[in-house]
């Protein structure tokens, strides 16, 4: 369905410029760097590429997006944003964050359909959209740990004028995808069946929101079935590895992930927060808890801020005796070797969520105009050992300690 969108709106774009056609965009010229020689910086867990001590990076916060909205009756309208972006895509389609027909049967009731934001954050209508927000990014603790951003399918609000507030309900389900990466490989990850809910309660000077989403994913990994076929070459020295080897599959697993957040006027200070969990009962999605809180002050045309976030999960760890009932004794000396990789495959694989570290950030902010900000962040991030998700590794490094890092962010935001 959203191909077909897709399509039919490049088809169209002879006929649209007669049409009640407006065209904007927004984007981002960033540029990072940071003191560590083990992790290198990223946006979301998409992301494959990062320098490390001593590089400036150009290309993570960098983006252009371009967007397109047709406005037909009143009952209609439709919408398609391209991002452009370095990243691997898997398809031409992946360029395109959104791309939906909306209806509007009534002044309180929307109706989206083709490919709709995924509504798990606060800032979710705007999360590509630097500008939109004080920081030099959105508090990766929250934001970087899922790096979906779309649903193809259908969304369904609903707003309820009050007396001194409004309340919005809304329901939506579909399919995703993103990439989930890393210096060495970047592995293509399907959901086949979303299905959310969110709720939000808005003042002139606060706001509140509730949000819950459930994923059933379609299938395994590269990375993982590589560990279930290769633990499954021990089955001569170990009876009951597949089912041990099944605990780590991906495909069909379902995790949940909800969240609360809000933001508050007081005068010339704002106060952000969200709250967020990540639970599954599958060994391959480690329950995750994150957030952050953060305050801006507001002088003209400056804006500084800062920010704490926080990510904090569990950690699994191979036991041959708790996990297993494997009898280390019995094997040869190839099948133990071939055993000591495969061990740090299952942490590696079960662990991959696993994040927990610690965010200090301060920075301000410049409107340059009604259409441009300068912005500039420094992060100060305590990773504990293990907990590094968020991060890329240094293959030429092992890291194994906790590591603090600095990193220091420079972007000029901006929208037409």
């Amino acid at each position: 369905m959203t191909k077909a969108l897709i399509i039919l709106f490049i088809l169209s774009f002879p006929s649209l410029a007669n049409a009640n056609v407006r065209f904007s965009g927004f984007g981002n010229l960033g540029v990072v760097a940071s003191d560590s020689d083990y992790l290198a910086y990223r946006n979301n867990t998409s992301q494959a590429f990062g320098k490390f001590s001593g590089d400036l990076d150009f290309r993570t916060n960098s983006k252009l997006g371009l967007q397109l909205e047709w406005q037909g009756n009143n009952d209609f309208d439709a919408v398609v944003q391209v991002l452009l972006q370095e990243n691997k895509q898997e398809a031409l389609s992946d360029y395109f964050r959104l791309a939906f027909l909306r209806y509007k049967p009534t002044a309180n009731l929307d109706i989206r359909l083709g490919r709709v934001p995924l509504d798990t954050f606060l800032i979710t209508e705007y999360r590509e959209v630097d500008y939109a927000f004080p920081w030099a990014k959105a508090p990766n603790e929250v934001y970087g740990i899922i790096p979906f951003y779309f649903v193809d399918g259908v969304d369904v609000s609903y707003t309820l004028p009050l007396d001194d507030f409004s309340f919005l309900s809304k329901i939506y389900t579909g399919s995703s995808r993103s990439n989930i990466g890393s210096l060495q490989y970047a592995d293509l990850i399907e959901i086949a069946n979303i299905t959310g809910f969110s709720f939000e309660l808005q003042s002139f000077n606060w706001m509140v929101s509730t949000k819950f989403s459930r994923g059933h994913f379609d299938e395994n990994p590269i990375v993982t079935m590589e560990l279930i076929n290769g633990l499954k070459t021990l089955e001569p020295y170990w009876p009951d590895v597949e089912r041990f080897a099944t605990q780590f599959e991906l495909k069909d697993a379902v995790a949940d992930y909800v969240s609360i957040g809000g933001r508050y006027d007081l005068d010339n200070l704002t106060f952000y927060g969200e709250l967020a969990e990540v639970s599954s009962q599958e060994r391959a999605i480690a329950d995750l808890s994150s957030g952050y809180f953060s305050a801006t002050y507001r002088i003209d045309n400056f804006q500084i801020f800062t920010s704490l976030g926080f990510t904090n999960s569990g950690r699994y760890s191979f036991s041959e005796d708790g996990d297993t009932g494997l009898q280390l004794k019995s094997l040869p000396a190839q099948a133990f070797y071939q055993l000591s990789l495969l061990r740090e495959g299952t942490e590696s694989v079960a662990n991959y969520y696993a994040s927990s570290q610690r965010t200090v950030s301060i920075g301000g902010r410049w409107d340059i105009s009604d259409s441009m900000a300068l912005k500039l962040q420094l992060d100060r991030t305590d990773v504990e050992q293990g907990g590094d998700t968020l991060w890329l590794n240094n293959p030429d490094k092992s890291l194994d300690k906790d590591h603090i890092v600095h990193a220091l962010f420079l972007n000029l935001s901006f929208i037409f």
